[in-house]
C-alpha cells in the first residue's frame, strides 16, 4: 500500500486523511485498479483546499489524450491556481502547476520538462515519475521513457513502497530501447514483488513478442490472466495476447478475443480500448481475414471523434475504421479538421499530424 512520506514528497496541505486519499488514488493509477478520479473527487469534496489533489486530478486527465476531458482539466487547474494565490505552496506543487500550464497550451514537451524538474528535488515522487514515463510513451520518446527512471532508480530499494512500479517503468524503457534481457529480468522482479502488476506483465509480453516467443507468450498471458484480467489494463493485455495468436496464424482465437474481450470491455467508450480494437482488425484485414460486420460497429464508436485533433495516433486509428467501413464522409471530415488544425494550431501535436498523421 502506498504511503507518502511528507519529507520526501511534501504537501502544503497537511490533513492526514487527504494525503491518505491521495495515496489511494495514486495506488489506483499505478496499479491500474479502481477509479483514481472517483477517489480523488471524494477527497476534494471533503478537502476542497487540497492543492495537490486538484493538481493530481488535472495531471491524471492528461493521459486520456482526448478533447472531451479538457473542460475538467481546465477546471481542476483553475481550482488549484485560485488556492495558490491565497495560501503558501511548495516547489513541488508549483512544478505541477507549471507542467499543467504548459499542457493546456499544447506544449506537452514543456510539461514533461517541468515534471522532470520536480524529480530533481523530489526523486521519490512516484506520480511525477509515472507522468514523465507515460507521457514519453505517448510522445514516442523511447530514450526519455528509460532515462527518467535511470536517473532515480539507484535511490530506491525493495524496502520502499512503490519500488515494483519503478522497476516496471524502467523495464519498459529498457525494452523499448532493445535491452530485452535486462527488461525481462526487472519486469519479473517486479512481478515477484507484486504478482498482479499489469504493467510488469506488459513488459514481459513485449519482450516475448520482440524475441519471437509467441507460443510462450500465449502460455504466459493465460497463466497470468487471473491476476491481470480484472485490471484497468486488461483490454491492452488481451490485445497483446491476440497478437500472439495472429503471429501463430490462429486467427479464430484472435477473433474470439476481439469479440469477447476488446469489444465488450470497450463499452466505456474510451479511446485506448478502441485503439486496440482497430489495430487488431486492421492487422487481420491486411492478412485477408473476413471480419464480417465488425468494422461497422467500431466505426460507429469512432465517428463522434472525427473532429478531435489532439493526438495524431488516435486520428490514424479513426481513419482505419472509416476506410475499412467505406465511410467517405467521415474520412473527409477527419481530413478537413486536420488540415484546418495544422494550418492554425501551434501545439506539440502539430508536427506529428503534419508529417505523419496527414
Amino acid at each position: 500500500m502506498m504511503k507518502s512520506d511528507p519529507a520526501l514528497t511534501p504537501f502544503s496541505y497537511s490533513e492526514l486523511d487527504a494525503i491518505e486519499g491521495y495515496d489511494d488514488a495514486l495506488e489506483c493509477t499505478l496499479a491500474f485498479r479502481g477509479d483514481a478520479i472517483e477517489r480523488i473527487d471524494k477527497v476534494l469534496a471533503e478537502h476542497p483546499q487540497f492543492v495537490m489533489g486538484w493538481l493530481f486530478r488535472a495531471a491524471w486527465l492528461t493521459q486520456a489524450m482526448e478533447d472531451r476531458v479538457y473542460p475538467e482539466m481546465v477546471n481542476s487547474v483553475e481550482r488549484a491556481r485560485a488556492l495558490m494565490t491565497k495560501m503558501p505552496i511548495n516547489d513541488r506543487e508549483q512544478g505541477y502547476l507549471n507542467a499543467m500550464e504548459c499542457w493546456l497550451k499544447g506544449d506537452f514537451f514543456g510539461a514533461v520538462q517541468h515534471w522532470e524538474t520536480v524529480l530533481t528535488y523530489c526523486p521519490f515522487d512516484l506520480y511525477a515519475l509515472g507522468l514523465v514515463h507515460y507521457t514519453n510513451v505517448l510522445l514516442g520518446d523511447v530514450t526519455g521513457q528509460r532515462d527518467v527512471v535511470a536517473r532515480v532508480i539507484d535511490l530506491w530499494d525493495e524496502s520502499m513502497p512503490g519500488y515494483e512500479y519503478v522497476l516496471a517503468f524502467y523495464a519498459f524503457g529498457l525494452e523499448e530501447n532493445r535491452d530485452f534481457s535486462k527488461a525481462e529480468e526487472l519486469a519479473r522482479h517486479a512481478l515477484s514483488l507484486r504478482p498482479d502488476h499489469p504493467y510488469a506483465v506488459h513488459v514481459v509480453c513485449h519482450v516475448m513478442e520482440m524475441r519471437g516467443r509467441q507460443s510462450g507468450g500465449v502460455r504466459f498471458m493465460l497463466d497470468q490472466v487471473k491476476r491481470w484480467g480484472s485490471s484497468n489494463f486488461a483490454n491492452h493485455l488481451w490485445w497483446h495476447t491476440a497478437l500472439f495468436y495472429v503471429d501463430l496464424e490462429q486467427i479464430d482465437s484472435a477473433l474470439d478475443i476481439y469479440d469477447q474481450q476488446l469489444v465488450e470491455v470497450g463499452k466505456a467508450n474510451e479511446k485506448y480500448e478502441e485503439l486496440d480494437a482497430a489495430a487488431l482488425l486492421w492487422r487481420l484485414t491486411l492478412l485477408g481475414t473476413d471480419v464480417g460486420q465488425r468494422w461497422a460497429y467500431l466505426a460507429d464508436r469512432w465517428e463522434p471523434a472525427a473532429r478531435d485533433t489532439l493526438y495524431a495516433f488516435n486520428d490514424v486509428h479513426a481513419m482505419m475504421t472509416f476506410v475499412a467501413d467505406n465511410r467517405s464522409e467521415a474520412q473527409q471530415e477527419l481530413l478537413t479538421e486536420n488540415e484546418r488544425y495544422v494550418e492554425n494550431a501551434s501545439d506539440a501535436n502539430v508536427a506529428m499530424s503534419r508529417e505523419i498523421g496527414m
